[in-house]
């Protein structure tokens, strides 16, 4: 098995990623890649612990090696990391939570009847990726009507991970991100205009946090918890 390869190459994550990452972890789990330009963290006790220590590990310097771009909570240290944990954890207060799961309840019986007539499904595509993506969109204001939108902005930005290489999906992305940051922005100047019972509106009416650098960051650099997010991305 040959571990050298770009980790970062989209086209890499093939069927033979599964066996490379298990050999690594049997041989080599804390690897260099020459090819990457960086460490290779392939066993669960090394990535906690690098997960935790953040006096020895950063995540603030970008997400990619001599990239300094970030993209949301992750890439962020203390004490910043934890401001922002704090300011997004108002929206998960149990009021909040049990609205969410009659909101996720609903969805989800709507995903389910919509593949029930046709006697099966393909469950990534009608179950996996949209549920919690329609979360997501409730959770920061989008409109019913927009939530198609949503998912593309959501497919482009994602496809350019791994691909930057590529001017056509690269093209496609940024431009995915321009309208999509465009979008929020309206969703924010109308929270702050007419709050809600919402997360939005609870994130734009902290500004005694300095909530309103942080959400100009939000939709100057991708928030992953104002896009598709971890949650969108983790269930493919």
């Amino acid at each position: 098995m040959d571990p050298n390869v770009d980790y970062l190459a989209a086209a890499n994550w093939d069927e033979a990623m599964e066996a490379r990452l298990a050999w690594l972890r049997r041989n080599d789990p804390v690897y260099w890649s020459e090819a990457s330009n960086l460490w290779v963290v392939t066993k669960y006790e090394d990535v906690s612990y690098v997960s935790k220590n953040n006096e020895l590990f950063c995540s603030g310097q970008g997400v990619r090696p001599g990239n300094p771009v970030k993209l949301g909570l992750i890439d962020e240290d203390e004490p910043r990391h934890t401001q922002l944990r704090r300011l997004i954890n108002r929206g998960f207060t149990p009021r909040m939570v049990k609205k969410l799961e009659e909101v996720f309840s609903r969805i989800t019986t709507e995903a389910i009847d919509k593949v029930a007539a046709k006697g099966e499904c393909d469950f990534v595509e009608d179950i996996a990726v949209p549920l919690p993506l329609l979360l997501i969109a409730e959770m920061i204001g989008i409109r019913p009507e927009d939530r198609a939108r949503f998912h593309y902005w959501s497919d482009a930005m994602i496809a350019a991970e791994g691909n930057m290489g590529d001017p056509e999906i690269t093209s496609k992305a940024s431009a995915a991100f321009m309208e999509y940051s465009a979008y929020l922005v309206d969703i924010i100047e109308d929270r702050r205009a007419n709050p809600r019972d919402d997360l939005m509106s609870i994130l734009v009416g902290a500004k005694d946090e300095g909530l309103l650098e942080i959400l100009k960051a939000a939709t100057t650099r991708n928030s992953r918890m104002m896009r598709r997010t971890s949650l969108s991305r983790t269930t493919r």
